[in-house]
């Protein structure tokens, strides 16, 4: 599904950000079935504007719940973190405030340090392949520990794209570029101790707080990808982007344990079987964006560094992997990992 980057660019930013916790605690109070015991609603989350890839995979998985279940299953998109961040909205998945969403790897690694796995730089080679590890060996390896942590399946794994610096000080081409900058990085170790490696002062900032942190000046940058920066209109807080493709941004879906335990056993194969509408969607917007995003940041006014030799950025971060391969599942893991 294309999606029109003017449209995402003129898309208004957060307006419902304050609404966090308290939103999502309204939403656990929400009734499950309408008045007519055989329709039941399932409420969907986002923190994204209503055209991020996200959303777009939401959509679509609503649409397809509802036909399939012939309108036994109403689907509600929450969009604009109006239940909350995704630290808020996966706490939620456990006591029913959140019935289903996509969810970036950051927020379970505090939890699940395995997962951080993602976070290991440079370890992938490009999209399709991250796509391969992810939805094959790291798949099969840890999603029912994270399925028992945070008491939702998962359905499937999609990227937003990778992680690119960007920041308002300065081009960033070499290693020694990033020295003394101040990087907001998720609540990931290994992230931190990636920017660490690069003599940089990482700085842990939730999502829903990256664009007013740009603006005061607590950072200096960040590594949210196109497929966010665009929508969420970073643009307007940054000058400076290069093209590392450190990290990709990796997002499960996730459905609720417990709103499945509500459903006939036909009703849970639909929603099921709807997530593969649902990633598929969610995919095709954060590939458009990723294509054709150059452009449109370059017409905002960004300098985009795309030619970067990234020999040395491995090398300066290549203790990182060796320090969190133990922790990962090990060097035979790793490198199962790296031949998907």
């Amino acid at each position: 599904m294309a999606i029109n980057l003017r449209s995402l660019g003129k898309t208004s930013r957060r307006e419902v950000l304050k609404l966090g916790a308290t939103g999502l605690a309204a939403a656990a109070l929400l009734p499950r079935r309408s008045r007519a015991a055989d329709v039941i609603t399932m409420k969907l989350g986002s923190d994204s504007p209503d055209n991020h890839p996200y959303n777009v995979g939401l959509a679509a998985w609503k649409e397809e719940i509802e036909k399939a279940s012939s309108g036994r299953i109403q689907c509600k998109i929450y969009p604009n973190a109006q239940l909350g961040g995704e630290e808020d909205m996966t706490n939620g998945l456990k006591i029913g405030a959140i019935d289903g969403m996509f969810a970036s790897t950051g927020v379970i690694t505090p939890f699940l340090p395995e997962i951080g796995i993602f976070d290991l730089p440079f370890l992938f080679k490009d999209r399709d392949h991250v796509l391969r590890a992810a939805n094959g060996p790291i798949a099969a390896r840890y999603n029912t520990k994270i399925e028992d942590q945070i008491g939702a399946d998962v359905l499937g794994w999609r990227t937003l794209g990778s992680r690119n610096m960007w920041n308002s000080r300065r081009p960033i081409v070499t290693p020694a570029d990033v020295k003394g900058l101040k990087m907001r990085v998720q609540s990931s170790n290994i992230q931190q101790a990636t920017y660490l490696a690069f003599g940089a002062l990482p700085a842990t900032v939730p999502f829903v707080e990256v664009y007013t942190s740009m603006q005061t000046k607590v950072v200096d940058g960040a590594d949210i990808g196109i497929a966010d920066i665009i929508p969420l209109k970073f643009y307007q807080v940054t000058k400076y982007m290069s093209m590392t493709r450190h990290f990709y941004i990796m997002n499960p879906l996730y459905v609720s344990k417990r709103f499945l335990s509500t459903l006939e056993e036909a009703d849970r194969t639909i929603v099921r079987d709807a997530g593969t509408k649902c990633l598929e969607a969610c995919q095709a917007a954060a590939d458009n964006i990723e294509h054709n995003g150059i452009a449109f940041l370059r017409g905002k006014g960004l300098e985009i560094n795309e030619s970067i030799d990234l020999g040395p950025f491995r090398k300066t971060t290549a203790r990182v992997i060796t320090d969190n391969t133990p922790q990962l599942g090990g060097q035979e893991f790793i490198d199962k990992v790296m031949a998907a």
